[in-house]
């Protein structure tokens, strides 16, 4: 289990966030006014900001019991934006205000959450609960806060939150789904698929068309900004431009993998006592040279008797790399393989981590816990998906129209 030391020590980023989603059945007016006027309209899904910045997804993934456990102790309520307000700055960021039944449960989501992780209060001093629109000129926000309430209200039941990430290039996606029970004895785990449409992270293993939600989803909003006339006009074209979207964010499991490694040798996990105080104490207890007579209860030669072995003493896991030295030093010069789509290659991965890993550390073996933490960083991997493979899904589908080996027309 993580202590309080290794939740407060964990990273932040603007990379991942915590957040409430409209479903997908209630996104389309936001998603529509979002598209012409709001600057993150690519890299972010419509949204409300619980916590951001948010933690590294190794430290979230360490930490999974403790947030479901926050998440369990509520339960799901209603969400209405029934009317719109905005920042105003020089440029005004128009937003959707929502109001929650019973009042100020986004603030309770917000505080439960930061008693896992304190260092993310960056929104907490004066929190705002909003879903960002677009920014305006503050001379025209008035009279678009005119216009578009006309969409409202927009209300739905909120029954689970979202841990989303994103990368360099790609936009957030759903990483973890964390459902609100109001049960802390409740029975439910974490899941990588949210109820909405919303694209996910998918189990590393998969068939990598299961992502195929995430590469549509980055399609459409190449098309939201870019001109009809800059479409692809041939079936090679469209290949060769299918080669920016044809990846897949992909999530591997760390025991998994860990459990891999172990059979083959890799390394080796033993139990090993778990370091506290009592050292010290001893040592303490012992004052100056005359001192050592009381640690002589049990005779023998010299008086000097070890404790006995108790069974109740706390261990904790560790692995050592075991692998044979020539392996290892091989393994030292190669580079981290990126292309990868099965265990085998991911299993070659983290050997080369760990064998950099075994010439790096000055102290081995290492506590299990740090090594998930580096081994899960490893399993988060963007799986390539052949472009005539994803050419033959989108035909299939009526998103696009040949005409001979011209584009009729392209529709995400």
């Amino acid at each position: 289990a993580l202590t309080d030391r290794d939740l407060m020590s964990a990273r932040k980023t603007v990379k991942s966030a915590l957040v409430v989603i409209p479903p997908s059945g209630q996104q389309g007016p936001i998603q529509a006014i979002r598209k012409q006027h709001d600057k993150a309209y690519e890299r972010w899904m419509p949204h409300i900001n619980v916590i951001y910045p948010f933690v590294w997804e190794a430290d979230f993934n360490k930490s999974v019991s403790a947030v479901r456990q926050a998440c369990a102790t509520i339960p799901p309520f209603d969400l209405e934006f029934a009317e719109l307000s905005y920042f105003a700055y020089a440029n005004a960021i128009l937003w959707c205000k929502p109001t929650t039944s019973p009042a100020g449960v986004l603030d309770t989501v917000q505080q439960k959450i930061q008693k896992v992780f304190p260092q993310c209060n960056d929104l907490s001093s004066g929190f705002t609960p909003h879903l960002t629109l677009g920014q305006f000129p503050k001379g025209q926000v008035q009279s678009r806060v005119a216009e578009f309430s006309k969409m409202l209200p927009i209300k739905w039941r909120v029954t689970e939150v979202y841990y989303i990430t994103r990368t360099d290039t790609d936009p957030f996606v759903v990483t973890a789904t964390l459902p609100l029970t109001g049960d802390p004895n409740a029975s439910v785990s974490i899941s990588r698929t949210p109820t909405s449409s919303t694209p996910s992270a998918i189990t590393f293993g998969q068939d990598p068309m299961q992502g195929f939600p995430q590469i549509l989803h980055r399609l459409q909003l190449w098309q939201g900004r870019v001109s009809p006339n800059s479409y692809p006009k041939t079936k090679a074209a469209f290949l060769n431009f299918l080669q920016n979207f044809n990846t897949v964010k992909t999530a591997a499991s760390a025991d998994e993998l860990v459990r891999r490694m172990k059979s083959a040798g890799i390394v080796k996990e033993e139990m090993k006592r778990k370091k506290t105080g009592e050292k010290k104490e001893e040592a303490g207890g012992r004052g100056g040279r005359g001192g050592r007579t009381a640690a002589r209860g049990r005779g023998g030669r010299g008086g000097r008797s070890r404790p006995a072995p108790s069974s109740d003493v706390e261990r904790e896991p560790y692995l050592t790399i075991t692998m044979k030295e020539d392996k290892r030093k091989t393994l030292q010069r190669e580079a981290m393989p990126k292309d990868i789509n099965n265990w085998d290659g991911l299993q070659q991965r983290a050997a080369i981590w760990a064998a950099k890993t075994a010439a790096e550390k000055d102290t081995l073996p290492i506590k299990k816990e740090a090594f998930m933490n580096s081994i899960s960083q490893l399993g988060c991997i963007n799986v390539h998906i052949p472009v005539e493979t994803l050419f033959a899904r989108l035909t299939r589908e009526g998103k696009v129209h040949m005409r001979g080996d011209e584009i009729a027309s392209i529709q995400f």
